[in-house]
């Protein structure tokens, strides 16, 4: 199991503070940007997300962003360099997170909408209801307004 292998005894992220189901919900968050299913996150497959975002960045910009987080110097991120850019022991991380959540956050109200969430899962091809949108919602939101705000995405990603 991939989970296992990853966190074990001196596997890539025997480091991580991340939980198994953390670890989970990265991967089905990792499998959204690597479109071909290989494993690894091409300059090519972060710039098509970032289009469907409505960001239009450079070949340079998109290896540019690459290269701050592959810690392989492969020219991709794999799924370890993906976890380790999530797991907050990265001291730029929270720019990432606002960055993260900026996307989400359409409106610029501090708080991402059951509709702002639907609309980006919805742009990077996945197929969502909207119950699940909403126990996505209930499962972070913690005041109860029904929208997740910056401080509640964190707690999402890093529990």
């Amino acid at each position: 199991h991939l989970i296992s292998h990853l966190v074990e005894e001196g596997g890539p992220m025997s480091d991580t503070k991340l939980s198994p189901e953390q670890i989970s919900e990265f991967k089905e968050a990792f499998s959204l940007f690597d479109k071909n299913g290989d494993g690894a996150i091409t300059p090519s497959e972060l710039g098509h997300v970032m289009k469907q975002l409505g960001e239009v960045c450079s070949k340079e910009d998109l290896e540019g962003m690459i290269k701050e987080v592959d810690r392989s110097n492969s020219g991709d991120i794999d799924f370890s360099d993906f976890l380790k850019m999530m797991d907050g022991n990265d001291t730029s991380i929270g720019e990432e997170m606002k960055l993260a959540f900026g996307i989400f956050d359409k409106d610029r109200d501090g708080l991402i909408s059951p509709e702002e969430l639907k609309a980006l899962m919805t742009s990077l091809g996945e197929k969502i209801g909207d119950g699940e949108i909403q126990s996505i919602i209930e499962a972070h939101d913690k005041d109860g307004d029904g929208k997740i705000s910056l401080k509640e995405f964190e707690t999402m990603f890093r529990g």
